[in-house]
């Protein structure tokens, strides 16, 4: 990930409203793509996806406010990216709210107690599209 874009994506997490003062949130740039790799390869149906960099959002459990903006973090990281196009990951996600993945994420600086939210994988997420159609009829109207 170039330092320039880095730099905008740090920014567009810490330079926003968030529900509380001080989240409790912590972020995980993994910019190495051999451990991106070696990673990806530990995840049952991600062996085959390549991706040079990945942007991981963890918030304290049960700080439902946090969660909030880490989510929404997230998906500022995700607009402002259109020059180096990333997508959401769920099974990255899930990885590492399972107990292998949550030692990994205390190796990688991450606090005791904290959940991964979402992760966004950039270049080579075009493998790794889901087989399941988005229903966007979510709308509900009482008048």
């Amino acid at each position: 990930m170039e330092d320039k874009f880095r730099a905008e994506c740090e920014s567009a997490i810490l330079h926003s409203r968030t529900f509380g003062n001080e989240p409790d949130w912590h972020f995980v740039f993994i910019e190495n793509p051999e451990i991106l790799a070696s990673l990806l390869e530990l995840i049952p149906g991600m062996e085959a996806v390549r991706g040079s960099d990945a942007l991981l959002g963890f918030a304290k459990r049960g700080s439902f406010e946090t969660q909030a903006d880490v989510s929404a973090a997230l998906y500022r990281v995700f607009c402002i990216a259109e020059e180096t196009p990333c997508a959401y990951s769920e099974p990255l996600t899930l990885y590492f709210n399972i107990p292998e993945g949550q030692k990994l994420a205390a190796a990688f600086g991450v606090p005791q107690g904290y959940s991964c939210i979402g992760a966004l994988l950039f270049p080579g997420h075009e493998t790794i599209a889901s087989e399941t159609e988005a229903k966007w009829n979510v709308f509900s109207y009482i008048r």
